[in-house]
């Protein structure tokens, strides 16, 4: 967008295939990489980009609006009866509906509920970082710690400097007993947050137990 305010059409087309061929789904790049085709002068082009920008975009409507019932349902009703709603927006093969739908099922605590869109949206997109993150929290809510720890390593892997995924694999380590991985873990956690008192004194007495050996 930078190179498109500068009129430089030619390296604006480059970046935004990039981003397109990177988030596919995203109707916002669509959008303006069909104004960089239009201002280049390649109009179909921009007339393909823009069917797929007004495509993407009423499903993005139609999806914010199933997640606001979804919402409401799991605020007023039971997890039973709310997730009837909440499945209105299931799609087995939109990774990001999955997420959308296992993360609001996770925040209204039908946690068992949340596990399988979760599950099938790391298997539609493996670099998925929120799903990764989303499904290893919901295990470690469950206190099912051996599930949570490979999706939150993914996860970590994909963003290691994102302090909430870091905390919650190494509060997992620790969880199944395993002080010579969650250590570091926890010390990387403490380093991008160094005000956590609660992980600054479960490191402290990790370093004390290694002492000791």
């Amino acid at each position: 967008m930078a190179y498109a305010s500068f009129g430089d059409d030619k390296a604006a087309i480059q970046w935004l295939e990039q981003a397109v061929k990177a988030s596919p789904q995203d109707y916002r790049v669509h959008y303006r990489l069909a104004r960089a085709y239009s201002s280049a002068g390649r109009e179909q082009d921009a007339g393909r980009e823009y069917g797929l920008y007004n495509r993407l975009l009423g499903g993005h409507k139609t999806t914010e609006k199933e997640a606001r019932e979804c919402s409401d349902a799991l605020r007023t009703q039971p997890a039973t009866s709310a997730s009837e709603v909440c499945y209105r927006m299931f799609d087995p093969n939109d990774p990001e509906k999955l997420t959308v739908l296992g993360q609001l099922l996770g925040e209204g605590g039908a946690y068992e509920l949340a596990l399988d869109p979760l599950q099938r949206a790391t298997h539609l997109d493996v670099k998925s970082f929120e799903a990764w993150h989303d499904l290893g929290l919901t295990y470690f809510r469950l206190e099912r710690y051996a599930e949570a720890r490979v999706p939150l390593e993914k996860a970590v892997a994909l963003r290691p400097e994102f302090y909430g995924s870091v905390v919650l694999l190494g509060g997992t380590l620790y969880m199944l007993g395993d002080d010579e991985a969650a250590l570091p873990v926890l010390e990387h956690a403490l380093r991008l947050k160094p005000s956590d008192t609660e992980t600054a004194a479960v490191v402290e007495k990790l370093r004390a137990a290694r002492k000791k050996q």
